[in-house]
């Protein structure tokens, strides 16, 4: 996942993930945005083969509806609507304090 914008090779395309982590933004003609298992497609790294003895671990990919309210189509804000400051602060505070205890919680300092 990345933050910061990110464009095609023509430049034409572009889209960023918001702080929050579950919202995307994204604009240009004709941008279809890709959406990925995250679980299948980290277990599928974690079992990559060696590639003489196989082709490859298959994991899940799918369009992402037009319909759906996290990614929003600056191009065309109205078939979603951009959620206010309020939401994506309340939503950038709750990605914070995961990650945090995630952390905490890898070095052992809190337990599940």
């Amino acid at each position: 996942m990345f933050l910061e914008e990110r464009s095609c090779l023509c430049g034409k395309v572009k889209g960023r993930y918001l702080k929050d982590g579950h919202h995307a933004e994204y604009s240009g003609e004709g941008a279809i945005p890709l959406g990925l298992d995250n679980h299948e497609f980290v277990a599928a790294v974690k079992r990559r083969p060696n590639w003489k003895a196989h082709r490859g671990i298959r994991f899940d990919a799918f369009i992402v509806p037009k319909n759906i309210g996290s990614f929003v189509n600056l191009d065309n804000p109205d078939e979603h609507p951009i959620p206010d400051i309020e939401t994506r602060i309340v939503a950038d505070r709750e990605k914070i304090l995961t990650d945090l205890l995630r952390d905490l919680a890898k070095q052992g300092v809190i337990t599940d």
